[in-house]
């Protein structure tokens, strides 16, 4: 695919995807906005792909860091290791993390009129207990 075409299908599709975040971030769920931002986040998918192909060599030496410093051969399994921690942390809700969305959901919420209730308690589970029927 022909470099130029690409780039700019990428730019395109970066900015859509990043103001549609934008929206969606900060106002309450319309279909519309949800729409934009899956098609040109499929649309960006499938050009990235073309762009890690018409690039393979590139992208080999970013990663492998050939003939450059220690450091710098590190960076590539750093900034790896540091989206995995980020990833896991907001997939288990850990609190820090969690705050940025909740920000979010807050100022949502106050456009709606609505409130939203939080349900941290503990369960407790208590064996062979009086009407029990397993």
């Amino acid at each position: 695919m022909d470099r130029r075409v690409l780039g700019i299908i990428l730019l395109i599709s970066l900015f859509l995807l990043a103001g549609s975040g934008i929206l969606m971030y900060f106002r309450p769920f319309e279909k519309s906005v949800a729409a934009i931002h899956t098609f040109f986040a499929i649309l960006f998918i499938l050009a990235m792909v073309f762009h890690m192909i018409n690039n393979k060599k590139p992208l080999k030496n970013y990663i492998t860091a050939k003939r450059l410093s220690k450091f710098k051969k590190l960076q590539s399994p750093l900034m790896l290791f540091i989206a995995i921690i980020i990833t896991l942390g907001l997939y288990f809700e850990h609190p820090i993390l969690n705050k940025l969305y909740a920000f979010g959901n807050g100022i949502r919420n106050e456009q709606l009129g609505k409130k939203e209730a939080n349900f941290d308690y503990q369960i407790i589970d208590l064996e062979n207990t009086p009407g029990d029927r397993l």
